[in-house]
């Protein structure tokens, strides 16, 4: 007798949870992006400005994501590539050199990209840099949003 209800609470527990997992963030699509040159000073060590982000919307479905004083190389040929997708409910906004610098010195820079396809809902948002992870941090995406945080505010672990 055992074994039968052992093996009911089985079949339920197996069947109850065969649901295809949401994808969000499947859809997500960068349109548009940006950068500033150099911000007025080079230096050869890592302290600069207070590295923040900004995400709001734009209106008809797109919002903004900015990332402020991000350093790179003071020399950057062909500038800074950004790549954003999404898997799950995770959004991931990757940045980096499209070519090496090869100056001896750094800069903070300011970076853009808007996107759209998001729907009301709650994401992660997981910043790449260099292929490094900053962190992530989660973020309900709607038309009254407006999140303005610092790189320390993210998390490690999500």
């Amino acid at each position: 007798m055992k074994w039968k209800l052992f093996f009911g609470a089985a079949i339920v527990l197996l069947t109850g949870c065969n649901k295809e997992p949401v994808n969000l963030a499947a859809d997500i699509e960068m349109i548009n992006s940006d950068q500033s040159g150099c911000n007025g000073w080079k230096s050869t060590s890592l302290e600069s400005e207070e590295e923040y982000f900004i995400i709001e919307p734009t209106g008809e479905g797109i919002f903004r994501i900015e990332h402020f004083n991000t350093m790179f190389n003071c020399c950057l040929p062909q500038g800074i590539e950004i790549e954003i997708y999404g898997i799950g409910d995770t959004i991931f906004f990757s940045e980096k050199e499209k070519v090496p610098g090869e100056c001896r010195c750094i800069c903070p820079y300011d970076i853009s990209a808007d996107i759209t396809n998001t729907v009301d809902d709650e994401y992660v948002l997981c910043f790449i840099k260099d292929n490094d992870r900053l962190g992530a941090i989660s973020l309900f995406f709607d038309d009254e949003m407006y999140e303005r945080f610092t790189v320390s505010d993210l998390s490690k672990y999500p």
